[in-house]
């Protein structure tokens, strides 16, 4: 467990330099939506298309960027010179992976208040029943659904592929493979299984939960078996 922590610490740290980006971008376009009078902002809205595209573009854009970080970040260091930093750790392979997982959740949880300020901040822009940037996610189901999903489930089986195929440059491969997997399960559980509406999440909840473990148990047989 001690190493555990260790690795936690000083993979958190890169993490903080890496999404410092992203958060810096999305507290430009708030800091800009919260100064704006409420004159200009009707302003912009009626009479300037072009920057209401921009502002609500910046924010679809800093929220995508936040949104797929969790998943690419997981094969950030593999195939490079830092993965060998990596395995003098000494931190077993499925531990590295699991610290990884874990300091994805401050990043979600952050992409889904930073959505909730954007949809108060853009309401500013809306007028005659034209608004931008919603997101449709209660509280609840980002806790049952988004977090999971984002945090561990898309990065676990995105890194599984990711290895399974061994090549640096095959990033957007992989993700297109988990994503398409990820499609497959939710409509495997959804057709093949006859539950009420209401159990159909807690069930792909635990299907994907046991799923992922068996994910990162796979990844740190690939990564030994080869030598990543």
């Amino acid at each position: 467990m001690k190493d555990l922590k260790h690795y936690l610490w000083w993979e958190g740290k890169r993490r903080l330099r890496t999404v410092r980006v992203f958060a810096v971008f999305w507290l430009a376009a708030d800091l800009l939506l919260w100064a704006l009078p409420q004159s200009a902002c009707a302003w912009i809205s009626r009479e300037s298309s072009v920057l209401s595209l921009l502002l609500n573009g910046s924010m679809f854009l800093a929220g995508l960027a936040l949104a797929w970080y969790p998943v690419f970040v997981a094969g950030a260091s593999w195939f490079t010179p830092r993965r060998s930093l990596e395995q003098l750790t000494g931190v077993a392979v499925e531990k590295q992976i699991l610290a990884g997982l874990l300091l994805n959740v401050p990043v979600v949880f952050l992409l889904y208040v930073q959505c909730r300020i954007g949809m108060g901040l853009m309401a500013k822009l809306a007028w005659d029943g034209v608004s931008f940037f919603q997101i449709a996610l209660s509280w609840p189901d980002f806790w049952r659904q988004a977090l999971w999903e984002q945090a561990f489930f898309m990065p676990s089986l995105y890194l599984f592929f990711y290895l399974l195929f061994g090549r640096r440059g095959w990033k957007l491969l992989a993700y297109v493979a988990a994503l398409g997997s990820a499609s497959l399960l939710e409509f495997l559980l959804t057709w093949e299984m006859a539950l009420p509406a209401a159990w159909l999440p807690w069930v792909t909840l635990a299907a994907e939960a046991l799923l992922c473990g068996l994910l990162i148990s796979a990844c740190g047989r690939i990564a030994r078996r080869r030598g990543y």
